[in-house]
């Protein structure tokens, strides 16, 4: 009704002789076009007679609203004659006069009831389905018979639990109305994600609403679009990139350990965590960029828009459009239009510098996340196997056998709103995730105290390895100079061994690091198999129906939406030995079959025995898996070992989070659950802080 309104203003607005306006509504009862037709008058003075009216509507303003389906009223001829004449004998003179009211008020009356009727059929429409008994076909998955989107809603791991428990591992729902089976068998979960990939689409999945920050980003394009743009990003995130982000790590928690945690006191973790990711996303995206003036601006859009997502992820938000004009949609708005303005003058001002191949070879090891985007081109990717999938199935998938064709194809970079869309992508997806993991992560390091005590030894161990690494660079060899980073001056000018608190204060821990911090990176991986952020991972067969698990056995209808729950296929007791307790060492041992321990191979394919992928499987993957993962284990590494965490006595302990305090742990209590969009800790996580003093070696 807003937008028939718009049409309708524009239209008594226009100063053509024939203007014609048109929209498309869509709804669940299909699309409908709406067509308003305005024709002025020649001006003589006068409005036109009731007599003349009825002799011609050359004479009078005609309005044509409620064309439907695409079909255009025709315009009689005596309609069009008149047209050309008025415009032949009036040339650049004011010859037109405005359409009467009692006209405008009936087209949009018209054109509203329209919509209201429209909107009263979907309803009716939308009521037999959430009513509906009748299942979509004999072979479909068992289930529920009614709809079950208010159970799941009210609390949506106690509901996709019992569904697992009560229909197995494959189940059936109607949520809303719509068709979702529930996955959580690890063959089925395969197929969707990687066997049979190409049947599914982001495109059509329920619950998963795009927004205007994203864009069309990685996380919601399909197709050869999607692929371009995988095979786009890539560099950025391949080891040799993501090992020159370890310093902007370093750096921000660093810096929130002298400030936020400098005093010991209570402390809300998941605030501090996000405002610290958020500070590693804005500085290895757009490097020195992200400080000052213009970095505060954009770390605070982003905050402003990461809170309206938080409160949309729950409440009639959800289901009302961005536009809608609700308090916290204007503020969002308002916070993505600025949040765009800084964005697009950091791209625009990196187009203006680079100069290639100059800029590539001499500032490749300087370079942000922002300018490998800008410099990454098809036609000059240093392929893996991910890429030589990604470029077969574009060239299976074109329409051309021209061999200029696919080359022209693949000689493009992104354009200047596809830049946009994906750094607004990488902020969405991996700012929030990483807080929430951490936060997780601190969580249980707090409820045993041994956990916390054996990472500080770790990191400390780490980084004089580290030290030691540096010393062996070829630079150094070559230079055999004391430098103060490395060595100090004795009171006699000869250089020493510097003690191991300097080393410690001076050396940062860094992509290599991670080999020597296993418990650590067995923490961050436990973490993410109880508490995965992606909790359920969504796709649609919107290209056709399919069939799921063995021999076909069952049919579904193109159109439903397929939920895939690492959260139940990581606590399957088939699997999993006392899969509800949190134990890190279950990655260190070794596995039988390559003699290392499972945590090497726990990212590779669906994990260990094909359950485990907190980052999704197949080719859609998190690209940002490597990244999020050194970025945990360097913030979690850094945070325990200058800082104890303790849960506070005070919280509420009766949780139902199957993480009960065992005899033993410290503090009274664990941060409930707070699922929606991704599977949050519910805020504040309230934990004591406090500063510890390092042991000797």
């Amino acid at each position: 009704q807003k937008r028939a309104l718009v049409l309708v203003l524009r239209c008594f607005s226009a100063k053509t002789t024939t203007t014609t306006r048109s929209m498309t509504f869509v709804s669940g009862g299909g699309s409908h076009r709406f067509l308003c037709l305005a024709v002025k008058v020649e001006d003589t003075g006068r409005r036109p007679s009731s007599s003349s009216s009825s002799r011609g509507r050359d004479k009078k303003t005609a309005v044509t609203v409620g064309e439907r389906k695409g079909k255009r009223r025709p315009r009689s001829k005596t309609t069009a004659s008149t047209n050309n004449n008025s415009n032949n004998s009036n040339g650049n003179k004011n010859a037109s006069k405005d359409l009467e009211l009692p006209e405008l008020l009936f087209g949009a009356a018209s054109t509203s009831f329209a919509l209201t009727v429209d909107a009263i059929t979907s309803g009716l429409d939308f009521v037999q389905k959430v009513t509906s008994t009748e299942k979509p076909s004999s072979k479909y998955p068992p289930g529920p018979d009614f709809d079950s989107a208010f159970e799941m809603g009210q609390n949506p791991l106690k509901f996709i639990e019992k569904v697992k428990s009560r229909y197995g591992p494959v189940a059936g729902l109607r949520l809303a109305g719509e068709n979702v089976i529930l996955v959580s068998k690890p063959s089925v979960a395969k197929q969707v994600l990687i066997d049979d990939e190409a049947s599914f689409t982001k495109k059509g999945t329920a619950f998963f609403p795009s927004s205007r920050l994203a864009g069309d980003g990685l996380l919601v394009t399909d197709g050869d679009v999607w692929r371009s743009q995988r095979r786009l990003s890539n560099p950025a995130f391949r080891k040799a990139a993501v090992e020159t982000y370890a310093k902007a790590m370093n750096e921000c928690i660093e810096e929130t350990i002298r400030t936020r945690w400098r005093t010991n006191g209570e402390r809300d973790i998941y605030e501090d965590f996000n405002e610290v990711t958020l500070q590693v996303v804005c500085r290895t995206l757009f490097g020195e960029d992200a400080v000052g003036t213009k970095g505060k601006e954009i770390v605070d859009s982003i905050r402003v828009a990461f809170e309206y997502f938080a409160k949309r992820s729950s409440g009639i938000e959800m289901i009302l459009p961005e536009w809608f004009p609700l308090p916290s949609n204007i503020s969002f708005n308002d916070a993505v239009d600025r949040l765009d303005n800084a964005v697009y003058a950091i791209i625009d001002k990196r187009l203006a510098e680079m100069e290639e191949p100059c800029f590539i070879a001499c500032a490749t090891q300087e370079m942000d996340l922002l300018d490998r985007l800008l410099s990454a081109s098809l036609d000059d990717l240093v392929e893996d196997e991910e890429d030589r999938v990604l470029k077969g199935a574009m060239a299976s998938s074109s329409n051309n056998d021209d061999e200029d064709a696919v080359t022209n194809t693949n000689r493009k970079k992104m354009s200047r709103k596809q830049l946009r869309d994906e750094v607004m992508t990488l902020i969405v997806a991996g700012q929030e995730t990483s807080a929430i993991v951490l936060s997780w992560a601190v969580a249980f390091v707090a409820k045993d105290e041994s956990f916390g005590e054996r990472i500080a030894k770790e990191a400390t161990e780490a980084r004089i390895l580290a030290s030691k690494r540096l010393k062996k660079s070829p630079l150094e060899k070559e230079q055999e100079e004391c430098t103060i980073a490395e060595e100090v001056i004795d009171d006699d000018d000869n250089c020493k061994e510097p003690d191991s608190e300097t080393i410690i204060a001076q050396t940062e821990l860094t992509f290599e690091s991670i080999k020597d911090l296993p418990f650590t990176e067995a923490i961050i991986l436990e973490t993410m198999r109880l508490k995965p952020p992606a909790y359920i991972v969504g796709r649609s067969n919107s290209i056709s129906d399919v069939h799921l698990d063995e021999n076909n056995k069952y049919d579904i209808p193109r159109g439903s939406t397929i939920l895939v729950s690492p959260y139940l296929a990581h606590r399957d007791g088939q699997y999993w030995s006392k899969p509800n307790e949190f134990d890190p060492n279950r990655w260190l041992a070794l596995d039988p079959e390559t003699n290392q321990p499972y945590a090497r191979t726990a990212l590779r394919g669906m994990g260990y025995k094909n359950t485990y992928f907190p980052f999704g499987a197949g080719p859609r993957a998190c690209i940002g898996a490597q990244f999020a993962m050194l970025e945990a284990i360097i913030l979690l590494a850094c945070s325990c070992e200058k800082r104890r965490f303790d849960l506070p006595d005070d919280i509420d302990t009766n949780n139902n989070n199957n993480n009960n305090n065992s005899p033993g742990t410290k503090g009274g209590g664990f941060p409930k659950d707070a699922a929606g969009i991704t599977l949050r800790p519910e805020s504040p996580v309230r934990m004591k802080v406090s500063a510890i003093r390092r042991k000797n070696l």
